[in-house]
C-alpha cells in the first residue's frame, strides 16, 4: 500500500511559490452561478480576466500560473462547469492566437516572394540561401 508523503512532487516543486493567481481572476471566480451554463460563463470570464492580467503584467508569463489555477480549482469546491468554462476559453484564445500567428507568417512569406529568394542566392557564395 502506498502512503502519502509531505514532500511535494517534482511537478509541484517546479512552480514558483511566490506567483499568485491575479486578484481579478479570483474576483470573477467568487461569483455564485445559478446553473451549469452560468458556471461555464463565470469560468470563461475568469479566463479573460487572466489574459488581461498577463497583458497588464507580462512578467507573470511563464511562472506556472495556469497549473496554480488548475490546482485552485481542485482545492476549492467550485460548481461544475467553472473549470470547464475557464479552460475552454483558454483553448479558444490559444487557437485564435496560433491562427493569427500563422496568418502573419503566411503574409510575410508571400511578401518576400521569389524575387527576395533570388537576391539571397546572388549574395550567398555557395549559390544557395
Amino acid at each position: 500500500m502506498r502512503h502519502a508523503s509531505a514532500r511535494p512532487s517534482k511537478a509541484q516543486s517546479l512552480y514558483f511559490p511566490f506567483a499568485a493567481i491575479p486578484q481579478t481572476v479570483l474576483d470573477v471566480l467568487s461569483e455564485t452561478p445559478s446553473n451549469r451554463k452560468d458556471a461555464c460563463r463565470i469560468g470563461a470570464d475568469a479566463a479573460l480576466a487572466f489574459v488581461e492580467a498577463l497583458q497588464a503584467s507580462p512578467r507573470f508569463a511563464g511562472l506556472g500560473l495556469l497549473p496554480k489555477i488548475a490546482q485552485h480549482f481542485e482545492e476549492v469546491s467550485y460548481p461544475c462547469g467553472v473549470a470547464v468554462g475557464f479552460f475552454d476559453q483558454i483553448d479558444r484564445l490559444l487557437l485564435r492566437g496560433a491562427h493569427s500567428d500563422a496568418q502573419s507568417a503566411r503574409s510575410i512569406i508571400r511578401r518576400a516572394g521569389p524575387s527576395t529568394q533570388r537576391v539571397k542566392e546572388a549574395h550567398d557564395p555557395r549559390g544557395k540561401a
